[in-house]
């Protein structure tokens, strides 16, 4: 499973409605994936917010403000557009599907026919 990890993580993301147990950096919470993936190390000072951060916490803590950088305002983007769109309830995993659209329930079988490889058969 650890050798599949980099395959296995654009499958799964996050449909966040508190932000409480997301990460801000390390979970797909908006549209542009992973943040960490992103902005690389930089984006904790360039942003402000800790590594440890959850998007609940940046909710409360951070100011939205303008950036220099075009990545870091899309960031500021995605994160007002998830605090609107929050509410007290639990967060959940998605899963994505074989048409790449996401889902809260897990399919093998979807997921395989995404990373497998066809080759089309000649007679």
């Amino acid at each position: 499973m650890l050798k599949m990890r980099e395959v296995a993580k654009d499958f799964h993301g996050v449909k966040v409605n508190n932000g409480k147990e997301t990460s801000f950096w390390f979970d797909a919470w908006s549209s542009m994936g992973r943040l960490i993936e992103t902005t690389g190390t930089q984006g904790f000072v360039a942003f402000g917010v800790s590594v440890f951060s959850s998007l609940a916490s940046v909710w409360h803590t951070h100011r939205h403000c303008q950036h220099r950088q075009n990545y870091l305002n899309l960031i500021e983007d995605a994160l007002s557009l998830a605090a609107e769109q929050r509410n007290g309830q639990e967060n959940h995993s998605i899963w994505r599907t074989k048409n790449g659209k996401f889902h809260p329930k897990f399919s093998s079988k979807h997921t395989w026919h995404n990373i497998r490889h066809t080759v089309a058969r000649t007679l």
